[in-house]
């Protein structure tokens, strides 16, 4: 979080396009730094990894939030984001999707590569 409020005033950054993103190890910082700070953020896209704790879900309420995921993952089970994304709805969140890849296990998804197919 400080990292990312030094580089905003450091940089021209526009505060309308500050998103949080990551796959397994940096997703959970992309799922906590908006728990912390949800106004800093306008989306969030985490891959993977483990989701929030259910106390988390109201800060995310606001969020376009879009989980992507795996449903062969065996490392980081597809059930941590299924229950995430249903108390998130819970909690008044509208705008949170779900994205499920078939047969795809613990590994980057090809179509958010740039280049990849």
């Amino acid at each position: 979080m400080e990292l990312m409020r030094e580089c905003s005033l450091k940089r021209p950054v526009d505060p309308l396009r500050i998103y949080a993103f990551g796959f397994p190890m940096s997703r959970p910082a992309a799922r906590l730094a908006p728990a912390l700070a949800p106004a800093l953020f306008s989306t969030v896209a985490p891959i993977s990894g483990i989701a929030p704790a259910n106390n988390h879900a109201p800060a995310f309420k606001a969020l376009p939030v879009l989980v992507l995921r795996g449903a062969a993952d065996d490392e980081n089970p597809i059930t941590i984001d299924r229950r995430f994304f249903a108390v998130t709805q819970k909690a008044g969140g509208r705008r949170i999707g779900f994205r499920q890849y078939a047969g795809l296990a613990h590994q980057p998804l090809a179509d958010i590569h740039p280049g990849t197919a």
